[in-house]
């Protein structure tokens, strides 16, 4: 029996026994939050796979809660863990690693983030381990890794203690207060094949480091179990598994999976699953390399719970353990993850609370549990508000039991928005063109989609046509079998689908928008400033249609092409006005149209935005906007455009309108005249609003103005 696992069985033995916590105690509970890197759900003795060897993570199951339903809400690192810390979803947040959600995590964002509100609670706050995302003054559109990162100035404002680094941005290795503990802890000869070891040491000196009166929340990122070179595997625990032959799941295909859709040929894990994890051998060499490391981690969460009881502090903890994703590893024909299948997908999610009874502990519990969920779960076990911009929903009374599960949730949602080719243009000028290439040439398998009880549906959106999958997750747990092509299943499909869509058009209100040209960070040398570009107010139009809109984009060179893009008359006299760059606090020109048709304004801003109120809420079928360029002056034109059905007047407050698309003349800049139309197909309608904004993005590089001579904005509604 290994040595560590001795004094963490003979912990939870004593809890048990004395039967400590009842419901939670007049003080708050302390949380450690704990997730590791790729590893997949089933690779534990819990979720019923003994042979990786996770005896203290067992224990913790067995001592606690064990949620055999939790999803991942995004299966890719960056864009996962931003997603755990604000209680948002990726298409809310936006921060990932590909064009057009690249976004940096901006400051006034963190300051709804669970670290940030426990430590202006009172509690004192740690993170070890591997950060994952930038967080920025502003929002911005990276081009390549942010650079010059300091991530003390950033991060310190909400972690009292930290060791760790940026990993996925150039956050260099970084730990405060100073101390000479930590300093040992990652000296610089210590071996890098003890880099979990060190994880677990650091999490250690926090709990050392530790006041006795004050609540506590320490977050721990494991780097394991990523990554598989002899560097990142601790000896003496490879050879723990050196004769080990592991089980092989029954979706494990060798070789290339022919009955994968073929737009998956452009993701990368199916020639990763080639290389790494298509024979036997391949396969049982990695497993057992994934194992080595679940193995070092496991004995961490031992040296954890051993010192929280040694504090006597464990009656009155809170421990979740959870993984930013999982791993194909062969399973479907594929490696690595971001795909929708289950061993992406679904989440390992343990949860010790120290404070319950008894005979509330040892189960498991199969609601339905997302990712998003992290964050206000958090914050209500610790009697602290949950802020409203927060998208998951607190589960901490379906962990104590007393949650009415007729209100719970019926399904959770998924996206995968990752594209690997897009990757490798980050740093191309014209990633927004070659975006849409991409996509034009269906090489786009961007992902959307819901698991409910019992079926998993998801959609290849951006295919032509769109590519959909159905599984029966009852009697087909290893999503062999795609039903949606089956009449006998069409009207779960229906259901689901339709449900896909107005999921996804909840989570991205009030979504994260880059509005202004935001300077990254320093350049690593201190001398100069890294202006990386960044995309108009909202970046290309596609991933913000209306569902159930089949939007085109049109534009003209001349007035006779104007006339023919421009919307017929409309009922309805609308009211209009401008705002502008120049003017920033007033609303400039408010005034009566034509039917249907204006604004129109003499024009020489910078930047500004145009308002229409439609008077009530009307189906809204186009939008178009065209402009002359005045003395040869003429600059780019973007416009972005959003919508609200909002009864009360929403001002200005882009965060409460919705994201529309945009209308991007920028290639005609040029032009003497140029007109753009953004409208539904025949039928077909934009959405359902009141209010109309077109927000107008700096226009040449320089910032200058359009200088034009006048301009024209339309909107065309329903009879």
């Amino acid at each position: 029996m290994n040595i560590l696992l001795v004094p963490f069985l003979a912990v939870l033995g004593l809890s048990a026994h004395v039967q400590l916590a009842q419901a939670a105690g007049p003080s708050q509970p302390n949380i450690v939050f704990l997730m590791t890197d790729d590893q997949r759900w089933d690779c534990f003795g819990c979720y019923g796979r003994p042979e990786f060897r996770t005896a203290n993570i067992d224990r913790l199951a067995d001592q606690g809660v064990v949620f055999d339903k939790a999803y991942h809400t995004v299966a890719i690192c960056m864009p996962s863990r931003a997603t755990i810390f604000s209680g948002r979803y990726f298409s809310n947040h936006r921060v990932g690693f590909t064009y057009p959600n690249n976004l940096t995590f901006p400051k006034k964002d963190f300051e709804d983030t669970y670290p940030a509100k426990l430590k202006g609670a009172g509690y004192r706050t740690g993170f070890v381990g591997k950060f994952g995302f930038p967080v920025t003054d502003e929002a911005y559109h990276t081009r390549d890794q942010v650079r010059g990162y300091d991530l003390e100035e950033h991060l310190s404002p909400y972690f009292d203690f930290f060791a760790g680094n940026g990993v996925h941005f150039r956050g260099d290795f970084a730990s405060w207060p100073e101390d000479d503990k930590l300093k040992e802890i990652f000296d610089p000869k210590r071996p890098k094949n003890e880099r979990t070891l060190k994880t677990g040491d650091a999490m250690i000196r926090f709990l050392e480091t530790q006041p006795k009166d004050q609540p506590f929340c320490l977050s721990v990122s494991f780097y394991a179990v990523k990554n598989d070179s002899d560097h990142d595997m601790y000896p003496p625990h490879v050879k723990e598994f050196a004769d080990v032959d592991f089980s092989v799941p029954e979706n494990w295909v060798e070789g290339k999976n022919t009955k994968l859709p073929e737009v998956l040929d452009n993701w990368r894990g199916v020639g990763l699953h080639k290389a790494r994890t298509s024979t036997p051998a391949l396969y049982q060499r990695l497993v057992r390399r994934f194992a080595t490391q679940g193995y070092s981690v496991d004995q961490q969460v031992g040296r954890l719970v051993a010192k929280l009881e040694e504090m006597g502090q464990l009656d009155n903890t809170v421990i979740i353990y959870t993984s930013d994703n999982g791993r194909f590893h062969g399973s479907h024909g594929l490696y690595d993850k971001a795909i929708h299948y289950d061993e992406s997908m679904k989440a390992p999610l343990v949860v010790f609370d120290g404070r319950l009874a008894r005979e509330k502990r040892g189960r498991r519990e199969t609601a339905l549990i997302s990712m998003v969920d992290t964050a206000p779960t958090i914050l209500s076990l610790a009697g602290v508000e949950v802020p409203e911009r927060m998208q998951g929903r607190d589960y901490s009374k379906v962990l104590h039991q007393t949650e009415d599960m007729a209100d719970w949730r019926t399904e959770v949602y998924n996206e995968s928005l990752f594209l690997s080719k897009l990757h490798g243009q980050r740093k191309n000028p014209k990633v927004a063109e070659v975006n849409e290439r991409f996509i034009a040439e269906n090489q786009s398998y961007r992902c959307r989609g819901v698991t409910d009880a019992r079926y998993k549906y998801l959609i290849y959106y951006e295919h032509d046509p769109v590519i959909e999958e159905l599984y029966d997750l009852e009697k087909d747990p290893s999503e062999m079998n795609n039903l949606a092509d089956n009449p006998e299943h069409a009207e779960v499909l229906g259901k689901l689908r339709a449900r896909t869509k107005a999921f996804y058009q909840e989570i991205i209100i009030d979504h994260a928008v880059a509005t202004t040209e935001t300077p990254a960070p320093p350049a690593a040398n201190g001398s100069k400033r890294d202006r990386t570009p960044v995309a108009a107010n909202v970046p290309g139009w596609k991933p913000f249609l209306m569902e159930g809109a089949s939007v085109l984009v049109e534009s003209a060179d001349d007035a006779d092409g104007f006339r023919k893009l421009r919307p017929t008359q409309s009922d309805g006299r609308f009211t209009a006005n401008q705002k502008t760059a120049n003017d920033p606090l007033e609303s400039l020109g408010d005034g009566r149209l034509a039917t249907g048709i204006g604004p129109v304004f003499p024009n020489g801003v910078r930047t500004g935005a145009y308002r229409i109120d439609l008077g009530s809420a009307k189906a809204v079928q186009a939008v178009t906007s065209w402009s002359h360029h005045y003395k040869g002056a003429r600059g780019t034109q973007k416009l972005a455009i959003y919508g609200s059905n909002a009864t009360t007047d929403p001002g200005w407050d882009l965060g409460k309108f919705t994201a529309l698309g945009t209308i991007d003349t920028t290639d005609r800049a040029k032009s003497e005249f140029t007109a753009a139309s953004l409208r539904a197909a025949e039928g077909g309608s934009l959405g359902t609003f009141r209010w109309i904004v077109w927000a107008v993005s700096p226009v040449t590089a320089a910032g200058g103005g359009e200088n034009t001579a006048f301009q024209e904005l339309s909107v065309e509604t329903a009879r």
